[in-house]
């Protein structure tokens, strides 16, 4: 189906019976992709859902709506390091290391 018919017979009609108004398929994409991010969605998910060919592509469009989001991802980081958990990868096994070499 194009894009033009989709919007004539589907989009529009279905906007307007929802009382809302009339948007194309461009704003529709802008606005999922956004939402995304408002949502904590990591820039690498956002980028392949769009189909961006890099992260680049996706932060140089939507930089700007990254720089207002807020995730608990410190406070993630900071509980693991504070219970000892072992399932922080390699920079756990950094950390150790380091801790090691200043006790010696």
């Amino acid at each position: 189906m194009h894009r033009s018919t989709a919007l004539r017979y589907g989009l529009w009609p279905a906007l307007s019976r929802a009382g809302l108004r009339r948007v194309n398929m461009h704003s529709l994409r802008h606005s999922f992709a956004s939402a995304l991010i408002m949502a904590g969605a990591p820039v690498t998910e956002v980028q392949s859902l769009l189909g961006h060919s890099s992260p680049a592509v996706t932060l140089k469009v939507y930089s700007h709506w990254f720089k207002n989001v807020e995730t608990d991802s410190v406070d993630r980081l900071a509980k693991g390091l504070l219970s000892g958990a072992k399932n922080l990868g390699h920079f756990w096994d950094t950390f150790e290391v380091a801790q090691k070499a200043n006790t010696v």
